[in-house]
C-alpha cells in the first residue's frame, strides 16, 4: 500500500516532468517501480514497455528493480522495458543504431579497466594516472580536442606541457581502442550522447525516461537524459550525494528546473526504517549545509534509544 504522497508521485501526469526528492528509507525504489507499472499498465494512455527507458547506477539495483517489476507487471512486459544501468542502456542503443548512425563497428567489444590499462601502457608508462585523467575528461563529455581547448595553462606555464602530454595520450589511447574495435565504459556514454545529439529523430522511439539515484549523475549522463525525452521521472536525494569523486554533480537537481519547463517536484519525507532519535541526529548533521534543498524527515515508528557515539 502506497502512502498518499507516494501515490501522488506515482500517478503524476506523465506529460509533465517529475522530480521526486526522497529521504533515506522513504520507499524510493518502490515508488519508482510503481511509477513504471502505472505508466505501462494503469495510466489513461499506457506506454508500450519497449518505449520506456528505466535507468539506475548498478547492476544489483537494476536486477532488484527488474525482479520487483516482474511481480507487478509480469515477465513479458518487464522483458520489453529498456532497463539497466546508464552503460547498459547505451550499449543497447549503440548496438541498435550505432552502425547506421555513427559508422560504429557493430561487433565492437567493451574494454574493462584492465583492458584499458593494458592499452594505455603502450602510450603512457603511468597508465593508472592517465586512465583516471582520461575518465575525468570523458565524464565532462570532452574529446581529446575538447580537452586541449579546455586547458587554462598559458603556453610556457608549469602546467601547460603536462596538459598537452595528457591530450596526446588521450588521442593515442582512442586510436588504440579503435584499432581493437573496442569502446571503454566512458565511451559508451559519450557515444550514447553523440548518437542522440546528431540524430534527434531517434527519440521518436522513446516515450518516457525514469532515473533512480538521480543525485549521482555526471555531466554526460545528465546530457543523455536531456536528449532522450522531455517526459522524465527522476528520483534522488541530494543529502546522499557522495560521489563527486566519480564526477557526480548534485547541482543537476536544481538545473532540471531550467532544462525541463513545468517540472513538478514531490518530496517523500516519511521514513519507514529508523527511529525518531536517528532521524533527528541525521537532520542536525544535514542542516549544517547552507546550500541544502529544504527537505524534512519524520517517522511514525516508536521512539527508540538515544544515538550513541563510539
Amino acid at each position: 500500500m502506497l502512502s498518499a504522497t507516494q501515490h501522488a508521485a506515482v500517478t503524476s501526469d506523465a506529460a509533465r516532468p517529475l522530480q521526486i526528492l526522497a529521504g533515506p528509507g522513504s520507499g524510493k525504489t518502490r515508488v519508482l517501480t510503481s511509477r513504471v507499472a502505472w505508466l505501462v499498465r494503469d495510466s489513461a494512455t499506457p506506454i508500450a514497455p519497449e518505449r520506456c527507458v528505466v535507468v539506475t547506477f548498478t547492476n544489483r539495483a537494476a536486477n532488484e528493480m527488474r525482479a520487483r517489476l516482474e511481480s507487478m507487471i509480469g515477465a513479458d512486459r518487464t522483458r520489453r522495458l529498456v532497463l539497466g544501468t546508464f552503460h547498459a542502456v547505451c550499449v543497447r542503443f549503440l548496438r541498435r543504431w550505432g552502425a547506421r548512425c555513427l559508422g560504429l563497428d557493430p561487433r565492437f567489444t567493451i574494454a574493462d579497466t584492465d583492458d584499458a590499462r593494458r592499452l594505455l601502457r603502450d602510450v603512457d608508462r603511468d597508465a593508472d594516472a592517465a586512465l583516471s585523467a582520461i575518465s575525468r575528461a570523458k565524464a565532462h563529455g570532452w574529446t581529446p580536442d575538447e580537452l586541449r581547448a579546455s586547458g587554462t595553462h598559458a603556453p610556457g606555464s608549469p602546467g601547460h606541457a603536462e596538459h598537452l602530454a595528457l591530450c596526446r595520450t588521450y588521442a593515442a589511447y582512442q586510436q588504440q581502442l579503435r584499432a581493437s574495435h573496442a569502446l571503454d565504459f566512458d565511451d559508451l556514454l559519450l557515444l550514447g550522447v553523440r548518437l542522440f545529439r546528431e540524430h534527434p529523430e531517434l527519440t521518436a522511439h522513446i516515450d518516457h525516461v525514469l532515473v533512480d539515484e538521480f543525485q549521482d549523475t555526471n555531466a554526460v549522463q545528465y546530457e543523455l537524459l536531456c536528449r532522450l525525452s522531455p517526459h522524465v521521472s527522476v528520483v534522488g536525494d541530494p543529502d546522499q550525494s557522495i560521489y563527486s569523486w566519480r564526477h557526480a554533480d548534485v547541482r543537476h537537481i536544481e538545473r532540471m528546473h531550467l532544462d525541463f519547463p513545468g517540472l513538478h517536484r514531490v518530496l517523500l519525507e516519511e521514513n519507514y526504517r529508523s527511529t525518531p532519535q536517528i532521524l533527528e541526529a541525521a537532520l542536525r548533521v544535514m542542516q549544517q549545509d547552507p546550500h541544502r534543498i529544504p527537505k524534512g524527515l519524520y517517522t511514525a515508528l516508536a521512539s527508540g534509544p538515544p544515538v550513541v557515539v563510539h
